[in-house]
């Protein structure tokens, strides 16, 4: 930006950032910061947990095969980020590596072990559910996991970057939503809805059956720069970056 006058052009860039963070904040997010739960131990418990819902409550309303989540994408969302381009994505992946201590003070410089056991909703009617979650605790029972995601929220928001929308991040491993159901009447099976549309399923026989059901135990070892709608190598999000506990 260039003028005549200092104070016109930092008017200029003023008034451009303003525009930059309001269209930032009607954009879809881009990336998130994930934990991986893409354990195979913790595969193997979900796609039994699976395969046993659809035994037993297919008949159940809402309930089919379309709306559970890919197993080698299991995860934690941590926080969401609109990032607009390369140079913003490089800027999240250094404030992510900036991270890495206090993260690593956290955790002891160790894998946190934990533990993926019971099922959640979201909602207020368990007839009505539209994301039903696994929940996930630290096996030494401290509150080390909630303490990490908490510091890299702040961390983010704080530069910027993230929007601060809880007091605490709600960690949920997301097991069904009704967002990935498929519709039926599409042949090419994209499967996105609008808000509007999602058909709730209803979950009262699954909470009755699994509410307290193990999905297995892994040491998480890393946090992700995650990229939406995509996929590596391993069937998991593609990463932009990320740092590990050890």
């Amino acid at each position: 930006i260039t003028g005549a006058q200092k104070a016109a052009v930092s008017s200029a860039v003023t008034r451009v950032e303003v525009l930059v963070e309001s269209f930032r904040k009607k954009q879809p997010f881009t990336h998130f910061l994930s934990f991986p739960l893409n354990d195979s131990k913790v595969q193997d418990g979900f796609q039994t947990f699976k395969d046993e819902v659809l035994r037993q409550f297919s008949q159940d309303h809402g309930v089919e095969e379309s709306i559970f989540q890919n197993p080698v994408k299991l995860h934690l969302t941590i926080g969401t980020l609109a990032l607009l381009n390369d140079t913003e994505v490089r800027k999240a992946c250094e404030h992510l590596q900036e991270c890495q201590t206090f993260v690593r003070d956290i955790a002891e410089g160790k894998p946190l072990p934990l533990e993926v056991t019971g099922i959640e909703y979201m909602n207020d009617d368990p007839a009505m559910v539209d994301v039903l979650y696994a929940k996930v605790n630290v096996i030494d029972g401290t509150d080390r996991l909630q303490m990490i995601a908490d510091r890299m929220v702040e961390y983010f928001v704080s530069a910027g970057l993230m929007v601060k929308e809880w007091d605490r991040v709600k960690l949920h491993g997301t097991v069904m939503n009704t967002l990935f159901r498929k519709d039926s009447t599409d042949l090419g099976g994209a499967g996105k809805q609008t808000t509007s549309e999602r058909e709730a399923f209803d979950a009262r026989n699954i909470l009755k059956k699994f509410g307290n059901y193990r999905f297995g135990e892994f040491e998480l070892n890393t946090v992700q720069l995650s990229q939406r709608y995509s996929t590596d190598c391993t069937g998991y999000y593609s990463s932009a970056g990320s740092i590990s506990f050890s």
